[in-house]
């Protein structure tokens, strides 16, 4: 398929949008050794639905931050990686440019994710234009140790939608527990989860300050549903840049399916927002809360921290990576979802 003057022009959109955001980036830039802490949940959801207790599971939240980049063989989103000498750089079959670098993983940040028997590098790439779902993926699973020759490359097409090539990161990985999205949930245990919610006053008490806000005024006749809509934004799901865990789904479950024929494994997520005005008060770091907006208000939500990377997703979507653990290449597929 050959480049568009759509393409052309959301590239020279995209490319003036970067400065701005680059800005912003370069005000909140970070140190390597720094860390981020997500704040515990205000109750413990098992305390008042003990069900919820076996479905508990870990996530590894990457917090991708702007700043030095690290050396090319560390974990990292975008900037340069890695190479093999003497192996071709990929390329795009359907619009014939090169991919662009996206995340790099290796597996002693992230000792819980499944790799590629013997590999312990993982390598995500795609085409910086629009494809079926926004990108078009692809992994290699790397053994680091093999290769004695390692040349960094990251070409930039000059035709790339930059709404989909990351600004260079660091990342400050992080165990956090979470628990299903209530579009996951059995309908006995999501009805369980609505009547408890609803009468659990440490809920309760926070449901206003969570939800009121100039664009939807807190209704208390409402208070009930409100209170489970916390438990999805706060409780539930980290709505982050993360590896492995429950899938935060914005809208139905959608698990693709292999060229195998079976159903894929849920690798990771790529997110344009690591949070928003609803659930910021959980997933917003400790670290960045005594920065202030332009108001002078001390807030979560603030341009090059919650949106590093500068990814565009659709609308203010999640890019949702699956793999399937049974071909012998561990192919990669995307699914994206918006609001």
């Amino acid at each position: 398929m050959p480049i568009t003057d759509i393409d052309r022009r959301r590239s020279r959109d995209s490319r003036e949008q970067r400065e701005l955001h680059l800005a912003a980036c370069y005000l909140n830039r970070v140190g390597l050794n720094e860390g981020r802490t997500t704040p515990a949940p205000i109750v413990d959801v098992t305390e008042f639905v003990p069900e919820l207790r076996g479905m508990a599971r870990t996530t590894l939240r990457l917090h991708p931050r702007f700043g030095d980049e690290p050396s090319p063989d560390a974990s990292k989103l975008g900037g340069h990686f890695i190479w093999p000498d003497g192996e071709r750089w990929p390329t795009c079959s359907e619009h014939g440019i090169p991919y662009i670098t996206v995340l790099q993983l290796r597996q002693e940040d992230s000792p819980a994710t499944s790799f590629s028997p013997g590999k312990d590098l993982l390598q995500l790439l795609w085409c910086p234009l629009d494809h079926e779902t926004w990108t078009e993926p692809i992994a290699f699973w790397r053994t680091r140790s093999h290769s004695v020759r390692w040349t960094p490359r990251c070409p930039l097409p000059e035709e790339a939608i930059l709404d989909y090539v990351p600004v260079p990161c660091l990342l400050m990985p992080e165990q956090v527990v979470e628990f299903p999205s209530p579009r996951e949930l059995p309908p006995e245990l999501t009805f369980s989860l609505r009547e408890k919610c609803s009468h659990d006053s440490r809920i309760l008490d926070v449901v206003p300050q969570a939800f009121g806000n100039p664009y939807r005024p807190f209704d208390p006749s409402c208070e009930s549903l409100y209170a489970v809509e916390y438990y999805e934004y706060n409780l539930s799901v980290c709505p982050s840049t993360k590896v492995g865990g429950y899938v935060h789904w914005i809208q139905h479950p959608d698990v693709p399916a292999c060229r195998c024929g079976r159903e894929m494994k849920y690798l990771l997520t790529l997110v344009s927002r690591e949070y928003g005005g609803g659930d910021w008060h959980r997933w917003s770091p400790v670290e960045d809360r005594w920065r202030k907006d332009p108001t002078g208000a001390r807030t979560g939500c603030l341009p090059g921290i919650m949106d590093a990377p500068g990814f565009m997703f659709g609308d203010v979507g999640n890019l949702h990576i699956f793999v399937c653990q049974l071909c012998p290449d561990w192919p990669v597929r995307a699914i994206g979802q918006c609001g």
